[in-house]
């Protein structure tokens, strides 16, 4: 009866509702989303069959048709499906506060998940909860679809749009596996957890833009300081995309083989490695002494070569970018050198006490002992926020040795793609003991 009542609806309707209703059918068998019970089952307790019909949409004077699923329905005395499912709680983002966001940039970027709640798969023993009832559908020699008069049952292998229960089930799948991968992609971790209603995922950008006007800045810079054959910066992601316009620029100008100064001259952008924020001290010294020699006050054109007072007279007596001239001045010369010697002695009490400690530091103490990264080794991944038995296993790719000869990164084979770490962060495994190599007793699968 739940089956004639829908055949006879469809009697009633066009031809192109009639195939639309069976194509539709024919692409949940095709995809595997629902598949034929071969058996009956002796649990009872999980048996329900669920009535389906067709729901007309309008959407842009276009008229589109979908099959729904309805798991309200129930005999008369009987509880339906979903009085029987728990609705679990509300893991719905505050739609305000996510469309707030949204309009904050200038880019907006929005996407639609497909079949969203079929992509999670049900257990077996709840399948046949949601059992229906349908054709045997089988395709000629040329292609099309014929459907027999043969009553097939089936029931859902993913879980189904309409039950209590589903809307909870795909957020929290989808916050597990924002968690889940959250070291790996920590920026799209945080996207989905935040900018996702249901299965609309909608969010604002700004990264497009900001690697124009660096560009734009760059630009500028060459014109008054030439241009720099060699760049380094960090890992920002405003670098990463200026980089990828350049290079792009850069193939531009040189198929045209125009005069520009950007295709005359080749640029070498270095990036530092990922958590190596160290690596940047020495250029972070030289803008500190940049902005610790700019004036603090208007500085008045004079012919009396006066210096204005900047931060680095606080700090070290002068401009951290001029050069100590000659005093000829006797009176001056009492006051500078007493001033002179009380600036050595705290340079030569820093040195003894800070920087040979930092040298310390950095160095390796027990040489014998260290174990030297060798291509192909197992190393664990140092990770600050996670325990040291859930870090990482990875395989060494490639070892860079810069010019002073040491090897100050490497690259590494982790969960199918290659990373650059510091080798400060990487934790050899496989070590020689009395000479055997106890390399065949790692395994692990990267």
């Amino acid at each position: 009866m739940i089956l004639q009542s829908t055949v006879l609806i469809l009697g009633h309707a066009n031809t192109e509702l009639k195939q639309k209703y069976a194509k539709q059918m024919q692409d949940y068998i095709d995809k595997k989303q629902v598949e034929a019970v071969l058996k009956d089952t002796q649990n009872e307790v999980r048996l329900f069959y669920l009535l389906h019909h067709a729901v007309k949409k309008i959407t842009n004077e276009e008229i589109k048709w979908r099959i729904v699923f309805d798991a309200s329905s129930h005999s008369p005395g009987h509880p339906s499906l979903n009085d029987a499912l728990e609705a679990g709680p509300n893991l719905l983002t505050d739609i305000l506060a996510m469309l707030l966001r949204f309009r904050l940039s200038k880019i907006a970027i929005t996407s639609d998940g497909s079949q969203a709640f079929l992509q999670l798969i049900l257990a077996d023993e709840d399948r046949d909860a949601t059992r229906f009832l349908w054709y045997k559908t089988e395709y000629t020699s040329d292609g099309k679809l014929c459907i027999a008069d043969e009553i097939v049952t089936y029931r859902f292998t993913r879980l189904p749009f309409g039950l209590t229960s589903s809307p909870f089930l795909l957020l929290a799948s989808l916050r597990e596996l924002a968690t889940v991968y959250k070291q790996s992609y920590p920026i799209a971790s945080k996207h989905i957890e935040n900018n996702i209603y249901m299965k609309d995922f909608v969010i604002g950008t700004s990264t497009d833009t900001e690697a124009d006007k660096f560009l734009l800045a760059l630009q500028r810079f060459v014109g008054r300081r030439r241009l720099p054959n060699t760049i380094y910066t960090d890992n920002a992601t405003t670098f990463h995309a200026a980089n990828k316009e350049l290079i792009l620029l850069w193939q531009t100008l040189s198929s045209a083989k125009t005069q520009q100064y950007y295709a005359q001259n080749g640029k070498t952008w270095r990036f530092i490695d990922p958590r190596a924020a160290w690596w940047g001290g020495w250029w972070e010294r030289l803008i500190e002494a940049a902005l610790n020699s700019r004036p603090l006050v208007y500085e008045e054109e004079s012919d009396d070569n006066s210096a204005a007072l900047t931060p680095a007279h606080f700090l070290m007596g002068r401009k951290l970018t001029a050069i100590p001239s000659k005093l000829e001045n006797t009176r001056l010369n009492k006051i500078y050198i007493p001033q002179q010697d009380l600036l050595d002695c705290f340079w030569k009490k820093m040195v003894e006490r800070i920087f040979l400690q930092l040298r310390s530091f950095h160095q390796v103490r027990n040489k014998d002992s260290t174990i030297n990264i060798r291509v192909g080794d197992i190393v664990l991944l140092q990770e600050d926020v996670r325990p040291r038995h859930m870090w990482k296993k990875a395989r060494v790719m490639n070892l860079d040795q810069r010019r002073d000869g040491k090897i100050r990164s490497c690259e590494l084979r982790v969960n199918g793609r290659n990373v650059t770490h510091p080798v400060q962060l990487v934790i050899p495994l496989k070590i020689d003991q009395d000479g055997e190599d106890v390399e065949n007793e790692i395994k692990c699968k990267v």
